[in-house]
Parts: C-alpha cells; sequence; structure tokens
C-alpha cells in the first residue's frame, strides 16, 4: 500500500517551509519518556471542537479530511460526520477497512500503510483551517481505544501550509488509486 506517513510529511514539510506546529499534549512527570504526548481523550477534545467549528461556522466549501487508524473508529463520532457529510464539498475518512461504517464519505482503506497508526484532521476551507498530525506511540492493544492510549500530536494553524497537507493527501489518495 505504499510507505506515505501524513505526521511524518507534516513534520518535514513544516520544517522545511519554517511553519510553526505546535505540540498536542499534557504534561506528564518531569522525567517521563511521554512527557507532552497526547492522550486519546485530548486529541477526541480537539477534535470535537474543530469539527463542530467546522459544521455550525465554516462547512461551505470546506474539505475534510480524517484519519482514524481503523474505520471502525468512525463509529463513535458517526452523527457528527454525518452531519460533515451532509455539509462539506468533499469529506475523506482513512482507516483499516475492519467495520464496514455507513457514511457518505470517501473511505481510503489505510491496512499495512503508515497511515494506519495515525491519527489525523484536516479542515481547509476559504475562511477556516485547521490540522492535526498524530502518530500512535502505544497501539489499540487488550485494553480497548482509550484508556492509556498516547500519540506523538502536534497542530498548525497556518492556513496556507493547511492548504499544501490537504493538497499532499489529495496527491495520496491519487497515488492508491493509480496501484
Amino acid at each position: 500500500m505504499g510507505g506515505f506517513s501524513f505526521y511524518d510529511w507534516v513534520l518535514h514539510a513544516a520544517s522545511v517551509e519554517q511553519v510553526e506546529l505546535r505540540p498536542l499534549g499534557d504534561t506528564n512527570a518531569p522525567g517521563d519518556r511521554q512527557a507532552m504526548s497526547a492522550s486519546a481523550r485530548a486529541m477526541l477534545h480537539w477534535c470535537s471542537i474543530v469539527e463542530r467549528l467546522t459544521r455550525d461556522k465554516h462547512a461551505r466549501g470546506a474539505r475534510i479530511y480524517a484519519g482514524f487508524e481503523k474505520l471502525s473508529r468512525v463509529r463513535p463520532v458517526l452523527r457528527r460526520y454525518r452531519q460533515l457529510a451532509s455539509v462539506a464539498e468533499r469529506l475523506v475518512v482513512f482507516g483499516e477497512r475492519d467495520e464496514a461504517i455507513e457514511l457518505d464519505a470517501e473511505q481510503i482503506d489505510v491496512t499495512d500503510s503508515p497511515l494506519s497508526r495515525e491519527w489525523f484532521l484536516v479542515v481547509h476551507c476559504a475562511d477556516y483551517g485547521a490540522l492535526l498530525a498524530a502518530k500512535d506511540l502505544t497501539g489499540f492493544g487488550p485494553t480497548g481505544p482509550l484508556p492509556g492510549r498516547r500519540f506523538a500530536a502536534v497542530t498548525a494553524k497556518d492556513r496556507v501550509f493547511i492548504e499544501r497537507a490537504a493538497h499532499r493527501l489529495v496527491a495520496h489518495i491519487e497515488e492508491l488509486r493509480k496501484q
């Protein structure tokens, strides 16, 4: 399926273009090797805010790209994503096809790809932009999807950079379709 990592692309492109990335994270105890990693709950909160802002204020012309690692992870937010799909210009969800989901959106299978270990949300429209890119540090494991999960996560608000990131995801979709 390829070796494209959106998280790695964001880090590299931001470094080259000198775009400010902000870590999304929780401060852990001093010396904790996961200091400034983000909990799944913190990322859910950030995504929920961005999704609601997009739906309520910026949906016209919005292009939304969301990486869920596994498509089954869309289920808890399916209602919100159905609302987004009904108003957005384009909605694309990425994830391993571990479950069929009923959503009027492009669904991109990322099985055996680095994207299957990444969580991301890119919203790009004329008057708003948001970007979260995260790499899973702990995996799903036997305890379920949320407890104890940690991610290396960054956010960006530079709208030119967010537009470039959206274009990079579109290019990756086209690369996958050619395979």
